[in-house]
């Protein structure tokens, strides 16, 4: 029987989705389940009263009853769960009724009204009005057809026989036994309740606190994005007042190459800033990635970059694996992890020089970008993924570059490593998930 109603609750979870509003109806047909198999041992002891009382048309109205209540919770595994509440409910009037009328209240059948009465404001939801008012009229005609019958209410009118005082106290002990069990469910349910209301409390409060933090973030982010790229803007109002003044060929070259730096460091604002918007809102692709194009594609874009020409660039691509990911954006961070090795390459050294390692396999691609340049110092390196921190001064970056590399390697679902060693090296690894397997099955 125990595996039997195991077997049930996994049925009962195929057709009830564990949403918020079913799972509350979840529990009322584990509680209409629970009751109904009660009513069957119920029925079942009523039998053998009837059999020792040779009361053999009340023995086979228990036999009935016992059989309506198996065939309701087949109802019930079939999924249809109205018909099998109702077919519980309705037939238990139509028992106790019958039983009474010809008994008469020293059998004790009145005690059985009670759960059957607070069953059908407990097996259906609020939404089901019309299930629970045929249930109660019907119960309520039932009880007011015992009431102007020979049905007596006079506890004590009967002399109770031994078999008939075993029938009252049987139907005592299934009524209350019932109501208990409703109890229970109420208890349960209630504590249920607070449980929710707890974690929604907590979650209200979490998400304030992200929303604060959301604000000071953004705050901060409004703050540093405009000083930061005033800067050039004013710097570039400066160079054009002071090239309408002045007349010589070469100082108005010098001044429009000033210029044109301004202008190419705002754009790198700007740009930083589209790829934390991008980052945020665009929807993941999968598509094959070609390494090899990537990076040189990248190095094509930075080729203006200051001293780009003078790096030293090593490629090396092992793996013959097919690989799937977002190209934006592990374009996004190749790109930034690569001009970042541009800009803080150290020239002093006989041979600045970057080294970007892929190695590809069929659960993911480890990339390793490699270089000599200024390195970070200890106390720069658990903060550098931060918005806007910069580790120098000494290069006027905007700060934003390590951050949108990790918050869309997080989108990614990859990891980031950083090794450094100020003024030595600085070894940045890096891992992304290979989404081949996805890539190939939308194909099939």
């Amino acid at each position: 029987m125990k595996n039997q109603f195991r077997q049930l609750i996994i049925r009962l979870r195929r057709y009830i989705p564990l949403n918020r509003e079913v799972r509350n109806e979840y529990k009322r047909i584990l509680l209409t389940i629970q009751v109904t198999l009660l009513g069957i041992i119920a029925c079942f002891l009523f039998t053998l009263v009837d059999l020792l009382r040779q009361q053999y048309l009340s023995m086979a109205q228990d036999i009935s009853a016992m059989l309506v209540f198996v065939l309701a919770i087949g109802l019930i595994y079939k999924g249809k769960f109205q018909a099998g509440k109702i077919s519980v409910i309705l037939y238990s009037c139509l028992t106790i009724t019958l039983n009474s009328s010809r008994e008469g209240r020293h059998a004790g059948n009145e005690f059985l009204w009670f759960p059957i009465l607070a069953g059908i404001f407990l097996f259906f939801s609020s939404k089901e009005k019309n299930y629970i008012l045929v249930c109660f009229v019907v119960a309520l005609a039932c009880i007011f057809f015992l009431e102007y019958t020979d049905y007596s209410f006079n506890l004590y009118e009967y002399q109770l026989s031994e078999f008939s005082y075993l029938n009252f106290l049987l139907s005592f002990i299934v009524g209350v036994s019932m109501v208990c069990l409703y109890m229970v469910y109420l208890i349960k349910v209630n504590a249920d309740s607070e449980k929710k209301l707890a974690r929604l409390n907590h979650t209200l409060l979490l998400r304030n606190e992200n929303l604060k933090k959301i604000n000071n973030e953004l705050d901060s982010f409004v703050y540093k994005a405009s000083h930061d790229m005033r800067a050039p803007l004013t710097s570039l109002l400066g160079l054009i007042d002071i090239s309408k003044r002045e007349t010589d060929p070469i100082m108005l070259n010098n001044f429009l190459e000033l210029q044109a730096k301004s202008i190419r460091k705002l754009d790198g604002y700007i740009v930083d800033i589209l790829n934390i918007s991008r980052n945020a809102r665009m929807a993941l692709q999968e598509v094959p990635i070609d390494f090899k194009e990537m990076i040189g594609q990248i190095y094509d874009q930075l080729y203006y970059i200051d001293n780009c020409a003078k790096v030293k660039k090593v490629t090396e691509i092992e793996g013959k694996s097919f690989f799937v990911s977002d190209p934006v954006r592990l374009n996004m961070i190749l790109n930034n992890l690569i001009s970042n090795s541009i800009r803080y390459a150290d020239f002093s050294k006989d041979e600045p020089t970057i080294t970007i390692k892929v190695k590809i396999s069929e659960e993911a691609v480890e990339i390793v970008v490699y270089d000599n340049g200024a390195g970070i110092s200890d106390e720069h390196l658990g903060k550098v993924f931060n918005m806007f921190y910069r580790g120098t001064e000494t290069n006027n970056g905007s700060g934003l570059g390590l951050y949108i590399v990790k918050e869309t390697l997080n989108k990614l679902k990859g990891t980031i490593v950083v090794k450094s060693e100020y003024r030595k090296f600085t070894e940045i690894t890096i891992t992304v998930p290979n989404s081949a397997s996805n890539y190939m099955t939308s194909y099939e």
